[in-house]
């Protein structure tokens, strides 16, 4: 089994459409590290290929709806929590997720889910 998800990914990873897509224009869009220390608000990092670049294993469909949708909407939740608390939209969301002890009660579990969902999504985009 792992020798067949091994070389999924190097074939995906591989592919001339993924290669030709990449250049050094895509360097300037938001990596992971900026993305985990953004502040409040919070955006969605622009994808470095485009959305058919993983196809045939990912199609296009896919991969807006869960860029454009699914992603978008831990984000919109982070945002609506952290937005509750201007003392908290100072530190970026690394920072908040390593003392969610010490946050509200009441954003605690939501920016944990989302906020983790947003950095957790991020990282897969790279």
């Amino acid at each position: 089994m792992t020798s067949n998800f091994n070389g999924f990914l190097r074939q995906a990873t591989n592919s001339e459409r993924l290669k030709r897509q990449r250049s050094s224009t895509f360097r300037d869009k938001l990596s992971l590290y900026q993305t985990a220390h953004m502040k409040y608000p919070y955006t969605l990092p622009a994808l470095e290929y485009a959305y058919d670049g993983l196809e045939p294993h990912i199609d296009e469909q896919t991969m807006h709806l869960h860029h454009d949708k699914h992603h978008q909407a831990y984000i919109d939740h982070a945002n609506e929590a952290v937005g509750k608390y201007p003392e908290l939209q100072k530190a970026d969301l690394v920072t908040l997720l390593a003392h969610l002890d010490e946050l509200p009660d009441d954003i605690r579990t939501a920016l944990q889910s989302n906020g983790g969902g947003h950095l957790n999504h991020a990282l897969f985009w790279e």
